[in-house]
């Protein structure tokens, strides 16, 4: 439907009208994010999500215009006009990328056609947006093309590849320059294209000039000025005589960061929250959305008005308080990523394995269930960085075991490790239990230790422990294994703890239990056992060391998958580990046999230390060349930039 055109406001001397037509590529991508349907209804989604996208589009390129206060030009949208009888010649395939090749110029001059035969509203310039890959003189990595000098003229229109993020009002004002006069920086002029202004041949993600994509340079705006002035000089009118109006453009909300990634990248990306990090305020220059196809993340640049913090939003390329932003936290403002790598969700990763928030790349991604489980113990928010604590043996461990490996445990008993099935032991290994007037269920003792568990009546070789004799252990070979009896409690609460002593009790102690829960972990609250074994069948994880950086090289968070922050320490360590410390013991194989202590895994950690340093100085070195080669390449541009200067003998620092 054609829009009347808008009354030039009395700040601006020259209006630009602007047409838009989407061709039937990026209608059919939009179509392909629509909910299923009738073919009506399909059709309907589909044109209401290109024309919200478009008034977008917009914005920006009428943005990146009227803030130059020096061209006195104004942009009036038209219309958005999505035609379906426009076709082009044959795409060429071209993999892997989902996109069809087509070149550049057939596309304009099929689209200059297309124009001049077909009754359009008036119009100053027509933008064509194109969902195919352009190409130019061979290059695939063209993102648009134009007439240049062609505005107030037949030939004033322009063809932009579209990427469906902030990049594509960018290339829009890029080609709609060109029509006004403008070239692009570095061609024929000293405007250096590495500011990163409009009319650069360059662009770099999350770069400190970032800012200046949504400004011309120098160069820009005097080719732009003398544009309009020879259209002053010559009579025409085109751009200052109007006699029709316009109603404003309603331009929609911007969308979360979720959503600008399935238009970007289909409807099963997201924001990849592993690379980002905490630090959101540094979104606005790039942002990394999950690519499906390949399992890794590619950088797309996000709207205005992104949300980037709490009541902070992207405002042209830099993040901002804003009262239009939103109340969120400010390391957690989009909330858990929605779902892992294997298909997992945050909330039962963290309800299985809570040690894994202790992981940046996951506590990143799962931000929300970590902060749910979040304790107020420093050095120990997450609980346990393992799950083969046990209550009963951390007066055996030594004190790193104790003040991290089994931190919550060893502290008040506790740990926020849940499980809501049971197994049932074999008769072979199943536990001894203690007789009460209800036996608490049986925990098979080859599965992991389980959760919410203090003890509640100390056994007379534990009272020895605490009062400083060491603990006695079962013999390997025995196949008895004695039970504590536990009990599950509310988080939150404090816990009376009581030691007692064979002769004399102790005074009891009481702990502050920070543990937290969500709504699904209070349905699996039970009452478990704990058993106390020397015959323990602990599964050794796959030892890889922590990557916290992912790139778009590699899958994205394919080292936290399957390991925790501690994966690769298959035992506990005790005292009698501890060279320093003399502890006797009733048999150290018996200790190692129940904690796993053992040389082999500590040399084991020796040798993937060593490794990982190894790789360390190698990236070091590589960056160091990296660095090298920059310098000598500035060098030799400076050297260059310096006899040009000299032979044509014209200062030319002052346009720079």
């Amino acid at each position: 439907m054609r829009q009347r055109r808008q009354t030039p406001g009395e700040d601006y001397t020259y209006t630009l009208e602007i047409l838009i037509v989407v061709d039937p590529a990026v209608f059919s991508w939009f179509t392909s994010q629509s909910r299923p349907g009738t073919e009506r209804d399909m059709t309907e989604e589909a044109t209401n999500k290109t024309l919200r996208h478009y008034r977008r589009v917009f914005r920006g390129i009428k943005t990146r215009f009227v803030t130059s206060t020096v061209l006195s030009l104004n942009l009036v949208l038209v219309d958005i006009i999505i035609p379906e009888n426009l076709s082009f010649p044959s795409p060429i395939p071209f993999m892997p990328s989902p996109r069809s090749l087509i070149t550049a110029p057939e596309v304009l001059d099929t689209f200059r056609n297309w124009v001049n035969k077909t009754e359009l509203p008036n119009h100053d310039h027509a933008l064509l947006f194109t969902g195919y890959n352009l190409t130019y003189g061979g290059s695939p990595s063209s993102t648009g093309l134009s007439y240049p000098d062609s505005v107030c003229t037949e030939l004033a229109m322009s063809v932009v590849e579209e990427s469906y993020d902030e990049r594509t009002p960018l290339y829009a004002a890029q080609e709609l320059g060109r029509s006004l006069g403008s070239r692009l920086d570095m061609d024929g002029n000293f405007c250096r294209a590495t500011n990163l202004n409009i009319m650069t041949t360059k662009f770099v993600f999350n770069s400190p000039k970032v800012p200046n994509l949504w400004k011309f340079s120098r160069c820009s705006l005097a080719y732009i000025q003398d544009f309009l002035q020879k259209l002053d000089s010559d009579g025409s009118d085109c751009l200052r005589k109007h006699t029709t109006i316009s109603s404003p453009v309603n331009v929609p909300p911007t969308p979360e960061v979720d959503a600008q990634c399935r238009t970007a990248f289909g409807l099963d990306s997201f924001l990849c929250r592993a690379v980002t990090g905490t630090d959101y305020s540094a979104l606005c220059g790039g942002m990394e959305c999950y690519l499906p196809a390949t399992g890794a993340c590619a950088s797309v640049l996000p709207l205005d008005g992104t949300v980037c913090g709490n009541f902070s939003i992207c405002n042209e390329g830099t993040c901002v308080f804003s009262n239009e932003g939103q109340n969120v936290p400010d390391e957690c403002p989009f909330g858990d990523q929605p779902v892992l790598p294997g298909s997992v969700g945050c909330g039962d990763r963290v309800y299985g394995r809570p040690y894994d928030c202790y992981l940046p790349s996951l506590n990143a991604a799962c931000c929300a269930s970590c902060g749910e489980i979040k304790t107020d113990i420093t050095g120990c928010e997450y609980g346990d960085r393992t799950d083969r604590c046990q209550y009963s043996k951390c007066p055996s461990y030594n004190n790193f075991t104790r003040e991290n490996l089994c931190c919550l445990t060893c502290i008040n008993g506790t740990s926020l490790i849940k499980t809501t099935t049971a197994v049932v032991p074999t008769p072979s290994t199943s536990p001894l239990l203690p007789t009460t007037e209800s036996t608490p269920e049986p925990i098979s003792t080859s599965a992991s230790i389980l959760s919410t568990a203090r003890r509640t009546e100390a056994t007379a070789s534990t009272a020895s422990t605490v009062s400083g004799k060491p603990s006695e252990s079962t013999p390997s070979g025995s196949s008895q294994e004695t039970a504590i009896p536990v009990t599950s409690f509310e988080p939150t609460s404090r816990v009376p703890v009581t030691s007692s002593a064979a002769t004399s009790p102790s005074p009891t102690t009481e702990f502050l239990s920070s543990t937290k829960r969500t709504s699904s972990q209070r349905t699996a609250e039970t009452t478990t056992t704990i058993a106390k074994t020397t015959d323990l069948s602990y599964t050794t994880n796959t030892a890889t060391s922590t990557t916290t950086a992912t790139t778009e090289k590699t899958t994205y968070m394919s080292s936290a998958i399957s390991d925790s922050t501690y994966s690769e320490s298959a035992s506990l360590w005790t005292t009698s580990d501890v060279i320093s410390t003399q502890v006797t013991t009733s048999s150290s194989s018996d200790e190692d046999s129940s904690c796993g202590g053992g040389s082999s895994e500590q040399s084991s950690e020796k040798e993937k230390t060593k490794e990982w340093k190894k790789k360390q100085k190698k990236l070091e070195k590589e960056r160091k060349k990296y660095e090298k080669r920059m310098k000598d390449l500035k060098k030799k541009y400076d050297k260059m930039m310096k006899k040009l200067r000299k032979l044509l003998g014209i200062d030319f620092s002052t346009l720079l």
